[in-house]
């Protein structure tokens, strides 16, 4: 998977950020009414975040292919994918009809089931990855700690971006008449792309250390993963 295009899609989403925030800090600062509703390039970062978690879930479907051997578990996470994907594409379109915060309670079904769902499919995801490793271990120790190494990244990725959906989702639900839940949902696409940006960079470093004899007990080299 090319990493030029979670860069490109991370630099549009900050540029867009940038302008949402000197915006209301600045141009916007003594006029309530208009830092009161988001603008047309507001609401296309979440779309740009969908799209960033749309393609973290399927690279890391793309391992579970592998390391499961096709297994059909691998159908379950993709739905998921298209699901949030979907979901998120709706929460864009609808905020373009309510820019309104005072009417962000209308679209909030689909956003409290579009946070459920990214996080859910992070903890699927998480277990499936970590569950078809830890079976995988061959005997042989070099591979075996190379494992080990991965399983701790894995699960620490997994967690911190589930725990900060479901974070939002509580700041949204309870907290409806502020936007401390934005705050934190500015800056979740960062931590998709950054766990994917530092797989790749990882995977560079694991084909140097790893040899032939690196081959997980379904026949999968490491240096492939």
């Amino acid at each position: 998977m090319d990493a030029f295009t979670f860069r490109l899609l991370e630099s549009v989403h900050t540029l867009l950020i940038c302008s949402f925030t000197w915006r209301s800090l600045v141009l916007e600062f003594n006029d309530p009414a208009a830092r009161a509703r988001t603008q047309v390039s507001d609401d296309v970062t979440t779309g740009i975040t969908g799209s960033i978690i749309f393609l973290v879930h399927c690279f890391y479907a793309r391992r579970i292919w592998i390391l499961s051997l096709r297994n059909k578990l691998l159908i379950g996470v993709l739905i998921l994918a298209v699901c949030h994907f979907v979901l998120e594409i709706g929460v864009m379109a609808l905020t373009f009809k309510w820019p309104e915060f005072s009417e962000f309670h209308r679209i909030e079904p689909y956003y409290t089931a579009s946070l459920a769902v990214a996080a859910a499919n992070d903890i699927i995801i998480t277990v499936s990855i970590v569950y078809l490793l830890a079976s995988s271990r061959n005997g042989i120790k070099s591979t075996n700690t190379i494992v080990s190494r991965i399983i701790s990244y894995i699960i620490s990725s997994g967690v911190l971006t589930s725990v900060t959906d479901v974070a939002i989702l509580v700041c949204f639900v309870a907290m409806p008449n502020n936007l401390v839940y934005l705050a934190l949902y500015q800056f979740i696409n960062n931590l998709y792309a950054n766990s994917l940006l530092a797989t790749l960079n990882a995977r560079e470093s694991l084909r140097e250390v790893t040899t032939s004899t690196n081959i997980l007990s379904q026949g999968v080299a490491l240096s492939d993963f």
